[in-house]
C-alpha cells in the first residue's frame, strides 16, 4: 500500500464515520454529547490533515508530518472514545459526573472546568441508546479511529520516498 492510498483508506473511514454521526443525529434524533463533539471534532482534524496531503502529494519530511498529525488526531480521538466506552460500562454513581450538555457548560464554564467536565462525561455521555453487533456508537467510533490508526501506521512505514 503506498502512502496515497492509505491517505484515502484513512479518509474514507473518516468520511464513514462522519456519515454515520449525521444520520444517527438527524434520521435518528439523537443530539451528540461533549465526548461526541469532541470525536466529531477528532475526525474533522484527520480528515482536513489528510486531504491537504492528498492535495499536496508530498514526500519526506512534510509527507512524515501529515502521518504525524492525522495519527496524533487518531490516537486522541480514540481516547476520548475509549473513555466513553467506560463511562458506559461503569455504573454512573462510579463514573464521575454526567450533568448538564456541552451548550449548557459553554456559557456557564470557564475553560479549564468546561474541559474538566467535559473529559469527566458532563452531559449523557454514559447513556448507549443503541449497539449494533454488541457495540455502542462510541464503541464503533473507537474502532474506526484504531483503523484509521493502523492504517495510517502502516502507510508511514510505507511512505513514498523522493
Amino acid at each position: 500500500m503506498t502512502a496515497q492510498r492509505a491517505l484515502m483508506l484513512q479518509l474514507i473511514f473518516v468520511l464513514a464515520a462522519a456519515i454515520a454521526a449525521v444520520y444517527v443525529q438527524l434520521v435518528m434524533g439523537i443530539a451528540p454529547c461533549p465526548l461526541c463533539i469532541l470525536q466529531r471534532l477528532a475526525y474533522l482534524l484527520v480528515g482536513v490533515v489528510v486531504i491537504i496531503a492528498l492535495i499536496h502529494r508530498s514526500r519526506g519530511l512534510a509527507q512524515d508530518i501529515y502521518f504525524g498529525l492525522s495519527l496524533l488526531f487518531a490516537l486522541l480521538g480514540l481516547a476520548v472514545s475509549l473513555r466513553q466506552v467506560w463511562l458506559q460500562l461503569v455504573p454512573p454513581q462510579n463514573s464521575g459526573i454526567c450533568g448538564p450538555g456541552l451548550n449548557e457548560l459553554l456559557h456557564s464554564l470557564p475553560p479549564s472546568k468546561l474541559m474538566h467536565d467535559v473529559f469527566y462525561g458532563a452531559g449523557d455521555c454514559g447513556v448507549v441508546h443503541w449497539k449494533v453487533l454488541g457495540l455502542s456508537m462510541a464503541g464503533w467510533s473507537a474502532v474506526c479511529f484504531l483503523l484509521i490508526f493502523i492504517v495510517g501506521l502502516w502507510g508511514w512505514m510505507r511512505k513514498d520516498t523522493a
